[in-house]
């Protein structure tokens, strides 16, 4: 699954996906083949391999959805307990893994989320986080 917080980012991820013959599936799209509830089934079957969700759906829906392996959050929330909600829907997961994408630019969300300590080290340390940890 891949997370974003704006739906033009979506979009623009969408068009690649597309573009490079991925089987996608964008939650939200009125534009798409399938309805959300066979879209999700067939992702949870991994007919389907890369779920598109927006902070929008996120926000409207509450979706959980099933068969999340590895989450991308490609731009983090701008609100912080969604990223709690969203990290959630790797439960079921064995095998889970997570990659949040961030640049200086998203330090007040950054905030949010981990605090302050951990949101500094994150942006401007050169150290690792297992050094930060220890």
């Amino acid at each position: 699954m891949i997370f974003t917080s704006s739906h033009s980012e979506s979009i623009k991820i969408l068009e690649f996906l597309r573009s490079e013959r991925a089987s996608v599936y964008l939650v939200g799209d009125e534009d798409a083949e399938l309805d959300f509830s066979s879209a999700r089934r067939q992702f949870s079957e991994r007919k389907i391999k890369i779920m598109l969700y927006t902070e929008k759906s996120h926000f409207d829906n509450r979706y959980q959805i099933d068969g999340v392996n590895y989450l991308i959050m490609y731009s983090l929330p701008e609100r912080k307990e969604f990223y709690f909600e969203i990290l959630k829907m790797l439960a079921k997961s064995e095998n889970m893994a997570c990659t949040a994408l961030f640049s200086r630019l998203d330090k007040y969300r950054l905030l949010g989320i981990v605090g302050t300590e951990l949101a500094n080290f994150l942006l401007f340390s050169d150290e690792t986080i297992t050094e930060f940890i220890k």
